[in-house]
């Protein structure tokens, strides 16, 4: 169990033993995991400093596996401080657990999907949507796109 001492008798030994964790967070995070309940309110009650070692502390542990640690590293890049904010993100995104993507069966780019007949797919309407890339945003995936290079002119190319 991990246990500090009140911000309000001695800020810096609170945002020192934070710094300290954040040091050996990916050594321990199971034994951070256990005791996360104390980090964050020890952060809540500190200073910016705290605050910002708590962050990497939630984000180590969520690398380590631990998904409770997710939620709550959201809820502080959410609640961040515009300054804090990209901080925070940058130390959140590998932390987030990246959704397990379909590909198409049967194709592998747009152009083979294009060539066999299929598409176009339309975003919230087509499933396959999701299976390529919308280069140019439009919401339609698989169809003739005309991009403009300034290196080599206009080209055609498959979204």
């Amino acid at each position: 169990m991990i246990a500090f001492m009140s911000p309000a008798e001695n800020n810096r030994n609170v945002w020192g033993a934070l710094q300290a964790l954040e040091s050996i967070a990916s050594e321990v995070p199971d034994v951070l995991a256990k005791n996360l309940d104390a980090i964050v309110d020890a952060a809540d009650k500190g200073s910016v400093i705290a605050k910002d070692k708590a962050v990497g502390i939630l984000s180590s542990v969520a690398r380590a596996g631990h998904a409770k640690a997710v939620p709550v590293l959201l809820e502080r890049v959410m609640d961040a401080a515009p300054n804090q904010f990209p901080m925070y993100a940058e130390l959140a995104l590998p932390a987030i657990p990246a959704p397990a993507a379909e590909t198409d069966p049967q194709f592998d780019t747009c152009k083979d999907a294009k060539a066999a007949g299929y598409g176009p797919y339309v975003q919230g309407v087509d499933p396959e949507y999701d299976w390529y890339r919308d280069r140019d945003k439009d919401v339609t995936n698989v169809h003739k796109l005309l991009l403009l290079d300034p290196r080599q002119g206009l080209w055609g190319a498959a979204s």
